[in-house]
């Protein structure tokens, strides 16, 4: 069988990678908007055709599994299937019922499979559990209680409009087990949601209430909790260890302790793995049975039975699906609107770091050259001789020929040190004099800020931050200086040496920045944009809040440039980005 995958995210790989171990498939092409992606999807799999063309994947496969963004899955199921294309599609299918529903009649009118990845309920623990609740161990069911939490930063997908939230992203996962095993006529439902900064949710919980049961699901992106699944009965209650959804293991426990049981399950793959191969199996059975996945309730009861799976149960049905876009739908009718965006001012993280290699006087005179630009961004150091240079890593292995730490050259030493530049040309690393000599007339002409952040959180530089200052008052740039550190004491040091300094405190996170901000009296927070997580208060409400972005590429890396548009963070509250690619953001 030829399939074709659309979308390169983390169940791709799943998937490519169950693809690859099996001999009834052949991958035949990856699909991504961004071809670069698709195209380095293709390479790690062996794949032979890459695209950012519907039309090449139709015409190179039977079938394909769809991991693009949530906004834009309908339209390539709908797609696929109108190019009659068996679809395996990441769930949800679409956050509207009535769309979910209108998918699946146009796969029964086709004769197609489509199908929901759930990533649990096709597994050998699920069907073994479903097996233990038929027998009838623990009674009824009366209450189900399923998670799913994720630390994830805020710059994936899953923080970001319009596909992101916890719910939207993982609240299929959740109510999979729910509706297969209570059904999908509940009666009520109550939602309640934790958002974040931009007004995306990253805690959700849902309650499903049904005539005499109900079930709770949890997702989260921002907290961690137990993802476990319990299952609570009349005559007892089962309990799923986390990770539930991995099924590996369960406990029963009756009221009478006569039923109590540890069950082990033999489960050796991801659930997604599972979901493929039922996946296959239904496209088989399609031939000879002429079934499809969606169809009359009297139809499927009568016929579903002759469906080639391991158990009959474990097919997902098309209520079931339709039911959690509904769910899906009542949140997004109730969720807040969009986090306002405002506009963003652009600094250049070590000079125009991808076009140029980073910190070098070549780096800073094309940031400065830029139009529009409100600082450059640099690091500095001090050699074995005591003198103050620009350049980011404690060793100067990554960035130039050297063998050594910088601690552990003289700066005579330091200049003899070659960094490549494009064409075989090379430079060399600049004292902090050199750079400061070559953007003043910047600074003085366009009010161009300069960010001089102080190398001492991994080398304790002592000295540094008296050393820095006399060489700012000796060009007589004071005003065009903000001074940051990863160390809060180098900043709350260089407050107390002057304490009309503009400065910036660094971390990972905003709760980090504000920590540090306190304890040093610092003028603005510089937070990682994956790190936001907190806002300032009192003091610090209202102060610069300076996002930085370590994902993006360097001068000659060979990383691709993920991340085209970190204004997006302003409805975070960001009011700068510190950027590798200044010239994308203030162009002429």
């Amino acid at each position: 069988m030829q399939i074709g995958i659309m979308g390169t995210g983390r169940t791709a790989d799943i998937i490519a990678q169950a693809v690859a171990k099996s001999r009834e498939y052949d991958l035949t092409c990856i699909y991504d908007t961004r071809i670069d992606k698709a195209q380095n999807f293709a390479k790690k799999y062996h794949c032979g055709t890459s695209t950012f063309d519907p039309e090449v994947v139709s015409g190179s496969c039977d079938m394909v599994y769809i991991s693009a963004e949530n906004s834009c899955r309908e339209e390539l199921v709908k797609k696929m299937l109108d190019e009659g294309k068996h679809v395996l599609c990441q769930a949800p299918i679409s956050m509207s019922s009535k769309t979910a529903e209108d998918l699946y009649d146009m796969a029964s009118n086709k004769g197609l499979v489509l199908m929901e990845a759930t990533g649990s309920l096709n597994t050998p623990g699920f069907m073994k559990l479903t097996e233990v609740l038929k027998s009838g161990v623990i009674g009824s069911i009366v209450d189900i209680e399923a998670s799913f939490s994720r630390l994830i930063p805020t710059n994936e997908r899953e923080h970001s409009f319009p596909e992101g939230g916890c719910f939207e992203t993982f609240g299929n996962f959740v109510l999979a087990p729910v509706l297969r095993l209570l059904g999908t006529s509940y009666k009520d439902i109550n939602i309640n949601a934790v958002y974040g900064l931009n007004g995306i949710d990253t805690y959700t919980k849902v309650t499903l209430k049904y005539d005499h049961a109900q079930a709770t699901v949890k997702t989260a992106t921002a907290v961690l909790s137990d993802d476990a699944l319990t299952i609570t009965g009349s005559m007892g209650c089962i309990n799923v260890e986390s990770p539930w959804y991995l099924m590996r293991k369960f406990t029963i426990k009756s009221y009478d302790d006569k039923n109590n049981d540890i069950i082990y399950c033999d489960s050796n793959s991801n659930g997604f793995s599972y979901d493929l191969a039922e996946f296959r199996r239904r496209v088989a059975s399609i031939g000879r049975n002429n079934l499809t996945d969606h169809m009359s309730e009297n139809t499927y009861e009568k016929i579903r039975n002759q469906v080639v799976t391991s158990d009959p149960v474990t097919i997902l049905t098309t209520k079931e699906s339709i039911a959690a876009a509904s769910v899906i739908e009542a949140f997004v009718k109730q969720r807040p609107k969009q986090g306002e965006r405002k506009e963003v001012k652009i600094w250049a993280h070590r000079g125009c770091s991808m076009a140029y290699p980073e910190n070098t006087l070549e780096a800073f005179e094309a940031a400065a050259k830029i139009p529009g630009i409100t600082g450059i961004e640099t690091d500095v150091q001090l050699t074995k001789d005591g003198e103050v240079v620009v350049f980011h890593d404690e060793h100067t292995g990554r960035v130039t020929d050297g063998t050594r730490y910088v601690r552990d050259y003289t700066l005579d030493q330091l200049k003899k040190l070659h960094i490549q530049m494009a064409g075989g040309e090379t430079t060399t690393i600049p004292t902090l004099k050199q750079m400061l000599e070559l953007l003043k007339p910047y600074c003085e002409e366009n009010g161009l800020l300069i960010n001089i952040e102080l190398k001492t959180s991994v080398v304790r530089y002592p000295g540094i931050e008296q050393k820095v200052l006399d060489i700012v008052s000796e060009f007589e740039m004071e005003k065009y200086i903000v001074y940051s550190s990863f160390l809060a004491e180098s900043i709350k040091i260089i407050k107390e040496l002057l304490p009309s300094a503009k400065t910036g405190m660094l971390s990972g996170t905003m709760e980090g920045c504000i920590q540090g901000a306190v304890y040093a009296g610092a003028d603005a927070l510089h937070p990682w944009i994956g790190g936001m997580n907190a806002r300032g208060e009192g003091r610090l409400k209202d102060v610069p809040i300076r996002a930085w972005n370590m994902e993006e590429p360097f001068f000659n890396d060979g990383r691709m440039l993920e991340e085209r548009d970190m204004g997006k963070y302003s409805e975070f509250g960001v009011t700068d980005i510190i950027t590798n690619v200044p010239e994308i953001y203030l162009k002429n």
